[in-house]
């Protein structure tokens, strides 16, 4: 068994921070959401033997294209992803580790929280799911669930979403505003907006997340606690694992030039992830991008 909980928190931090500062954050189960309804085919309506229910739905090529879209995703992060329903009005996005994961006893409430937060995070996008089966299929959604099984099959959570729990989508809402200099947003409101909001994710992982600039560079500090023990993981595995969630990432990171650039009128010359002690005296890891 690995002991994974730490570097889990990990991708759900990096996803968070990338979503505060305005991106996607690149999570599979909001880009399975948006592709529902994009992927129908123009032949199918309620009057030629098409899609009425989600039995259909699930024996059609929509859902058969949906999981091959998402294979090389999860499999970058250590998993296999795959969709499955409870009728009349229940969809399912599971996610399955193919590592056995080791929680080092944490509770299951503070494993239940730590996902909750993730995805509350993104909530809002979870939104257009709801309204695109209702629209393109005629199939009034009322529950949407999050399953994540360990390697063995067994249950590590599940989150279940109604849509009368999200808050309204405002994913085409913009606020540009013009910064003299990375610094001067790091010293903004906005960039204490995504620390804040990260810091709140990574809550019950033992991690502290901070922003920094080095001129042009954007620098994403994260800071370990002593308490969390990393001597289980030798410097070579440690540095695997990291480079293998920063990889999963890799386009969502590289979208902040294009963010920066568009939004604030700063040209980054790039991204810099950064694992440091608690004290931040001993850095663990470091990669730049590109």
């Amino acid at each position: 068994m690995k002991k994974m909980f730490i570097l889990l928190t990990i991708l759900f931090s990096l996803s968070s921070a990338l979503c505060g500062c305005g991106g996607d954050g690149d999570n599979p189960a909001v880009s399975d959401s948006r592709d529902v309804s994009s992927s129908r085919s123009t032949d199918q309506n309620p009057d030629d033997g098409g899609i009425h229910s989600l039995t259909d739905w699930y024996n059609s090529d929509e859902r058969v294209q949906l999981e091959a879209a998402y294979i090389d995703y999860a499999n970058s992060m250590g998993m296999t992803y795959f969709v499955s329903f409870t009728e009349p009005d229940t969809l399912i996005f599971n996610y399955q580790y193919v590592d056995q994961l080791d929680f080092g006893g944490a509770a299951q409430e503070q494993i239940d929280a730590a996902y909750a937060q993730s995805l509350q995070s993104v909530a809002e996008t979870f939104a257009p799911v709801f309204t695109g089966f209702q629209e393109e299929y005629g199939i009034p959604l009322s529950l949407i669930r999050f399953v994540y099984l360990n390697a063995d099959s067994s249950l590590i959570t599940a989150l279940d979403f109604t849509a009368g729990e999200l808050p309204p989508d405002s994913s085409g809402d913009s606020s540009s505003q013009a910064y003299g200099s990375l610094q001067d947003w790091i010293d903004s409101d906005a960039a204490k907006a995504v620390i804040a909001q990260t810091n709140d994710n990574l809550s019950y992982s033992g991690i502290r997340f901070g922003l920094s600039a080095e001129d042009n560079t954007l620098i994403y500090e994260y800071y370990v606690s002593d308490s969390l023990d990393l001597s289980s993981l030798s410097g070579e595995q440690l540095t695997e694992h990291l480079n293998s969630v920063v990889e999963s990432q890799r386009e969502a990171i590289l979208s902040m030039f294009g963010l920066f650039r568009d939004e604030y009128r700063v040209n980054l010359e790039a991204v810099r992830i950064v694992f440091l002690r608690e004290d931040g005296s001993e850095p663990l890891y470091s990669l730049e991008l590109p």
